[in-house]
């Protein structure tokens, strides 16, 4: 409880104003001391976007402070290089005709986040069209990286991450991924869907932008940072949520998005788009629509809410009520049938 308590008085005083320092007060004394606070920040990766806030400096005092700022430079400038390894990446799969785009950090740093410095990254991930994705494999190859991960499990997640990892001598991590998410059933086909209209310099969509950082929580379930979902409260409120809704239940993400706003809405306590938005889960995508039909990907929707929702009892009395209905309308079909 206490940690939770911690992580909620963290997330409050980010969402919060840059100059409210009674919520960074409120963070002090739920850490203990300032340097708990500085510890805990550099934990949930806050420490870039934090030193931008002028309340903090006067809670944290001057040593620990400068600290987070020292952090914040180093992050800034090994940005720089990574984005120097895309940037040398991308040119060689344009001279090669792959069709590409870029995904998380660079394609983040400098649209969703005005300094490099506020979002640490350590690898090049882009999304590479399923057909081009041998030849991107060949024109990385020929950069020098060599293969050292493919198609691997997390602990106790039950998708594989579909992407393949290499690594330079010199050069970190380059991550080719030929879906955004987890490899289920039918995502090599929509992952074409992403390179609709696609030319040189196309860049993913807002919603887009959101569905991949939902699809990451959601593989990341255990060891997801604040800064991670903060992420994805930057997103939502950049995203039109009557197209990310379809796009989501298109990819089975709709229950993911859900848990991940749920927990969002209760450790950032703002008013954003994403409240009310397990109501609307209900009626707009566990539904199909179609006035009759309770579809067997509704049904995993919610089992999964039931079984990852912060509320486990009122979700349990929800899911049956919904499971009695859908159980319910079958039996009347049958009655009605000669």
């Amino acid at each position: 409880m206490k940690a939770n308590n911690l992580r909620r008085a963290l997330a409050r005083a980010v969402a919060g104003s840059p100059d409210e320092t009674y919520l960074w007060h409120a963070a002090l004394a739920a850490c203990g001391d300032a340097e708990k606070l500085t510890a805990a920040l550099i934990e949930e990766n806050l420490y870039g976007i934090a030193s931008g806030y002028s309340g903090l400096k006067s809670v944290l005092g001057g040593i620990p402070f400068k600290r987070i700022e020292r952090l914040r430079s180093e992050t800034a400038a090994a940005n720089l290089l990574t984005l120097r390894r895309y940037d040398e990446s991308t040119r060689s799969f344009a001279r090669a005709g792959v069709r590409f785009v870029p995904m998380k950090g660079c394609d983040l740093v400098g649209s969703l986040y005005s300094d490099p410095g506020e979002r640490p990254m350590a690898d090049v991930d882009i999304l590479v069209h399923p057909d081009d994705f041998d030849r991107a494999v060949t024109v990385a190859a020929g950069l020098g990286y060599k293969e050292i991960e493919y198609r691997f499990r997390l602990p106790g997640v039950w998708a594989a991450t579909t992407m393949y990892r290499l690594s330079g001598e010199f050069s970190g991590h380059l991550d080719l991924h030929y879906s955004p998410g987890p490899e289920i059933g039918r995502r090599r086909l929509e992952t074409k869907r992403f390179f609709n209209g696609w030319e040189p310099g196309t860049r993913l969509s807002w919603e887009q932008r959101l569905l991949v950082s939902v699809l990451h929580l959601q593989n990341h379930s255990f060891d997801s940072s604040l800064a991670d979902l903060y992420e994805s409260l930057l997103l939502a409120e950049k995203a039109d949520m009557d197209a990310f809704i379809p796009l989501a239940r298109r990819w089975d993400a709709a229950a993911a998005a859900s848990v991940v706003f749920a927990r969002i809405s209760r450790l950032f306590g703002v008013v954003t788009p994403l409240n009310g938005w397990r109501k609307s889960l209900v009626g707009r995508i566990i539904y199909a629509g179609d006035g009759d039909g309770f579809t067997d990907r509704g049904l995993r929707s919610v089992v999964t809410f039931v079984l990852t929702t912060d509320r486990p009892t009122g979700a349990v009395k929800f899911g049956f009520r919904l499971l009695r209905e859908k159980y319910r309308k079958k039996i009347l079909f049958r009655q009605k049938k000669p």
